[in-house]
C-alpha cells in the first residue's frame, strides 16, 4: 500500500473552504468493483504506455503532479459522443479513472491534464 499522506494533505491546503468534507470512508462493494473494472476491460480501452501512450504521459504527469503513484490508478476510455470524466474509489489506496472518448477527442492535451487532475482530485479528498 502506498502511503498517500503527504498527497492528501497537500490537496487539503487547496481544498474549496465551503466544500463539505466525506468524514465516512464509505468504498463500494468489492463484487461491484470486480464487474465495475471487467465491464471497462471488455467495452473500453486501458490507459497504458502500449495502447495510449500519449494520454499516459498526461496522466503519469498529473499523478506526479499530485503526488500520487500512477500504479494506484486504474484508467479507462470508454467510447461515449459525451464529455465526461469519473473517478471511483476503490479503496484509500486505488481509484478507477474512466474518461469518455469525446473528451480524449476534442480536448488538448492540458486541458485533459486538468480533467484528470480534478478527478483526481475526488480521490484524495
Amino acid at each position: 500500500m502506498t502511503d498517500l499522506t503527504l498527497a492528501r494533505s497537500l490537496a487539503e491546503n487547496i481544498r474549496f473552504k465551503g466544500e463539505k468534507k466525506n468524514k465516512d470512508n464509505v468504498f463500494m462493494d468489492h463484487d461491484f468493483i470486480s464487474e465495475y473494472k471487467d465491464e471497462l476491460f471488455i467495452n473500453g480501452l486501458e490507459v497504458n504506455k502500449y495502447l495510449t501512450p500519449s494520454i499516459e504521459i498526461l496522466l503519469e504527469e498529473a499523478c506526479n503532479n499530485l503526488l500520487l503513484d500512477r500504479k494506484n490508478i486504474f484508467a479507462f476510455v470508454h467510447n461515449s459522443l459525451e464529455y465526461q470524466a469519473s473517478c471511483l474509489i476503490v479503496d484509500e489506496d486505488q481509484c478507477i479513472l474512466k474518461l469518455s472518448s469525446n473528451l480524449i477527442k476534442d480536448m488538448e492535451n492540458k486541458e485533459l491534464q486538468f480533467i484528470m487532475g480534478h478527478e483526481l482530485g475526488h480521490f484524495l479528498l
